[in-house]
């Protein structure tokens, strides 16, 4: 990888911390925007091989600030709000998706164009898709079902309109489900290991979600790849997937195998379900292969061992 200027944006979150790691690992010293509210435990064993800039990208001229006196070759965004939020279906909830991941990106973007970088990576989402037949290409009409999704699509086409209008050098990455060590307290896998551990038994929905599965270190390889590969992909959307469904029943299943924990019951019906759930999203990742041969390494039970194992030693 060739020394650049490398901003990422939303650093404090998983992907993008990991990302950071990655960076730092290169001896490459990552510029990260942080909300001045951000935590950042990820970033505790690189924060003093980064350069940090506290600033709500909300703030046109702020940001705009930085990016002048930061000049960066690739910006890496990966800010955004509702992802955990996005059956909150409140006019305020809407608001603040709306103000970060629609006007926020609008303004990197600006600022990215004014100082011609030669790479935006932006992150869309697979809630872009909503609901439809799997598994999903990015050439498929996107059909959200809350209004994280339908932001998430805004910040999409206000990048390839950059792209179209300005030849601005954009690509959009749209990563399935994340997860690994350290994803943040609350999410699925992280939950039901945790309750697995403890010997607790586990409620779920009654509802057969399907989730395209995708461990951290596969998607930050992807983003390494793409970044290496950007000049063929400028102005494409590219799925980050495994193009494997596996139901929460199932990992649930798989996890308690992998613990030995069968004792432990699973009571499908036991957790409600939640207004604006999506119940099947598995992404097609046959462009990512086909343009520059990237394929996710990791098997869902390899993932979750790892994930369990550093677990482990927290609890």
């Amino acid at each position: 990888m060739q020394q650049k200027t490398v901003l990422i944006t939303g650093a404090s979150g998983y992907i993008g911390s990991e990302i950071a790691k990655k960076y730092v690992s290169l001896g490459i010293k990552p510029h990260l925007l942080l909300r001045s509210e951000s935590k950042k435990t990820r970033l505790t064993s690189i924060l003093s091989s980064c350069i940090v800039y506290e600033v709500n990208i909300i703030d046109f001229y702020k940001t705009l600030e930085i990016f002048q006196k930061i000049v960066p070759n690739i910006v890496i965004h990966l800010a955004s709000v509702g992802v955990y939020s996005y059956t909150d279906n409140s006019l305020e909830n809407a608001k603040r998706m709306i103000d970060s991941n629609i006007q926020g990106t609008l303004n990197l973007l600006h600022a990215a164009r004014e100082t011609e970088c030669d790479l935006f990576l932006n992150t869309g989402s697979c809630f872009e898709y909503g609901t439809g037949e799997t598994p999903f290409k990015e050439d498929d009409c996107p059909n959200p079902v809350n209004i994280y999704g339908a932001t998430k699509i805004a910040a999409t086409e206000l990048a390839k309109t950059f792209y179209r209008a300005f030849k601005f050098p954009v690509i959009t990455v749209r990563p399935f489900t994340v997860y690994g060590p350290q994803e943040g307290e609350g999410r699925f896998i992280t939950t039901i290991i945790k309750n697995c551990l403890e010997r607790k038994n586990l409620k779920l929905i009654k509802e057969p979600v399907i989730r395209d599965y995708i461990f951290i270190d596969d998607v930050v390889r992807a983003y390494v790849a793409i970044i290496q590969n950007y000049e063929k992909l400028k102005g494409e959307i590219i799925n980050i997937s495994t193009g494997n469904g596996n139901s929460i029943q199932k990992v649930a299943e798989i996890i308690i195998e992998l613990v030995k924990a069968k004792d432990i019951v699973i009571d499908m019906g036991g957790f409600p379900t939640r207004e604006g759930e999506v119940f099947s999203l598995v992404g097609n990742p046959q462009k990512i292969n086909s343009l520059i041969g990237w394929k996710a390494h990791y098997s869902l039970q390899a993932g979750i061992q790892k994930t369990i194992n550093a677990l482990s030693v927290k609890i």
